[in-house]
């Protein structure tokens, strides 16, 4: 089995329907990738009060930062630019996952954690809420999403988006009224995390028997805010009241607006990992797929998109034997054990 040619096409399908990488690249040029991950002491600028302390506390002090202070702080001066770089977490995120970095600054949020709490993240491989093997980043909780693709996930509620609607008080003054789509009732706190997603449409599919997918998309604009629905008791009380099979679709799709695909990062080493999906369990979904009459696929809660699991290299090798009796499962043949 090739590892490599699966773990690429597993990145592939995993990034379907959410933001587009190209797009985000484009966005936020960042200079990352071409820096020198050394500290130089050749600046006749220095870097203030920090160059009293050795350089590892001087690192320290940093790693309290958050990200978007860290990166204005990097832009002070060349000594300020080279510190940064020295960091390890940061040289980690930025080799090897950096459109994780890209997110965060795209959506606002990089004020929200520092660069130790993010490679925290990117180094845990199971979805926050359900323990599955996961290769998603939620850049709105720094945390690690499955979007159900192994099934349903009994996880949190996805955000919603916000209206901020013109309400005429009584002396005739006009306000704004801060609510959720679908629940006009619903006033929401000032406190409320929030976030503007990168603009793009964003989908998950579903089977439609034999003639392929049914897509449910949604289209974010520029200036859409989309607010936390855990994070206040009538958020919660709106989704468990209104919560029905179309919009459980709807809780995941609105997850991956704040998503992107990236590694399992390590902790020990500058190396990281990637998983991969069986592709004979691929072909078997398919198959069911395309023996599924109308009537099932009308009632059918699966997400196509996303519903196969996430393996590590050994787990493969050993659901292979198990489930396939060593044999890979697909059309390309057997797998060398």
């Amino acid at each position: 089995m090739d590892f490599v040619r699966l773990q690429q096409e597993t990145f592939e399908h995993l990034r379907e329907g959410i933001v587009d990488e190209d797009a985000l690249e484009t966005r936020y040029p960042l200079d990352y990738g071409n820096q020198d991950f050394t500290l130089s002491l050749e600046y006749d600028v220095s870097l203030g009060a920090l160059d009293a302390l050795p350089i590892e506390l001087q690192q320290k002090v940093l790693s309290f930062l958050d990200i978007k202070a860290l990166l204005v702080f990097r832009r002070v001066s060349k000594p300020a630019l080279s510190l940064v770089n020295t960091l390890l977490e940061y040289q980690k995120i930025v080799m090897n996952a950096p459109m994780a970095l890209r997110m965060s600054i795209a959506i606002g949020m990089h004020e929200n954690y520092t660069i130790s709490q993010l490679f925290d993240a990117l180094c845990e491989r199971g979805c926050a809420d359900c323990g599955t093997l996961a290769h998603y980043i939620c850049l709105f909780t720094c945390s690690r999403l499955c979007l159900s693709q192994n099934g349903c996930c009994p996880g949190k509620l996805a955000p919603r988006i916000l209206l901020d609607l013109p309400v005429q008080d009584d002396d005739g003054s006009i306000q704004s009224d801060m609510q959720v789509e679908n629940a006009p009732d619903n006033w929401v706190p000032e406190h409320v995390p929030r976030f503007t997603p990168v603009p793009g449409t964003y989908f998950v599919s579903r089977p439609l028997c034999k003639y392929g997918s049914t897509h449910t998309l949604t289209k974010i604009r520029p200036g859409n805010v989309f607010i936390d629905m855990n994070a206040f008791d009538n958020g919660k009380k709106f989704v468990s009241q209104y919560i029905d099979s179309e919009d459980q679709v709807m809780n995941v799709l609105y997850k991956t607006i704040s998503v992107v695909v990236a590694p399992w990062l390590s902790k020990t080493s500058m190396s990281f990992e990637c998983g991969m999906q069986c592709p004979g369990c691929m072909e078997e979904d398919r198959e069911a797929i395309s023996n599924l009459s109308v009537l099932q696929t009308s009632i059918t809660p699966n997400l196509d998109t996303r519903v196969c699991e996430i393996w590590t290299k050994e787990g493969l090798v050993e659901h292979a034997r198990r489930a396939h009796g060593g044999n890979d499962g697909s059309q390309n043949g057997h797998m060398e054990l």
